[in-house]
């Protein structure tokens, strides 16, 4: 579904059959943060078939349009963290009774730019996100850091030939070796992308892993 149109469009797919059900099951939601003059139109749907079976997936568009299309996350770490909640409160204005905001309950998936932006809101709104999930960003966070902000699972994930690959591997290893709740998962021999080589539902398992907890 579409929660506002024109060139920052906000996306959003419901949890599977919970929306028409009477009264409806309240169920948590799972942002996704697009890369740098991305669209989230084009990313939000590979991200659905690990998401809807427990959650609704959100997918709202950076604040900043791009000359050539799509849009960039600018501002301060507030300013873009608004935009999210923008972007959830017409969720909840919608479908209250279905949708689960409380403390703690929501999954975090950022690609490139947007996987910096979830570093970056992980330590601005500790308690707010439970899971989490990196891709195409050299993002290394220690375990101590995740859990002071809640966060109980950690997905890394990259292309073979994407030039973040090896921090990911690196930073899922060094937290599995911390104990903590990690996995690193390989996208297949693509470069700077979110979408796997092949039809294979390596981002669905991981997604379903991370809603798991």
């Amino acid at each position: 579904m579409t929660l506002r149109d024109g060139r920052l469009p906000i996306y959003a797919f419901s949890p599977s059959g919970d929306v028409s059900r009477t009264p409806p099951r309240a169920r948590p939601i799972t942002v996704y943060l697009h890369g740098m003059c991305g669209d989230p139109g084009n990313g939000c749907a590979h991200f659905r078939d690990g998401v809807v079976e427990s959650s609704w997936l959100l997918c709202p568009s950076a604040p900043t349009p791009c000359t050539g299309g799509g849009a960039i996350w600018t501002g301060s770490s507030d300013d873009r963290a608004k935009v999210i909640g923008d972007a959830e409160q017409r969720l909840v204005a919608r479908y209250a009774d279905a949708v689960d905001v409380s403390p703690g309950s929501r999954v975090l998936v950022g690609f490139s730019q947007g996987a910096y932006l979830a570093r970056d809101l992980l330590r601005s709104q500790p308690g707010r996100y439970r899971a989490v999930m990196f891709i195409g960003a050299d993002v290394r966070p220690a375990a101590e850091t995740l859990r002071a902000a809640g966060v109980r699972r950690a997905v890394f994930a990259s292309g073979r030939f994407d030039g973040t690959r090896r921090a990911l591997e690196n930073a899922a290893a060094a937290l599995v070796q911390e104990g903590y709740a990690a996995r690193f998962v390989d996208l297949g021999p693509v470069g700077h992308t979110y979408v796997p080589a092949r039809e294979e539902p390596v981002l669905r398992d991981a997604l379903a892993w991370l809603e798991e907890d």
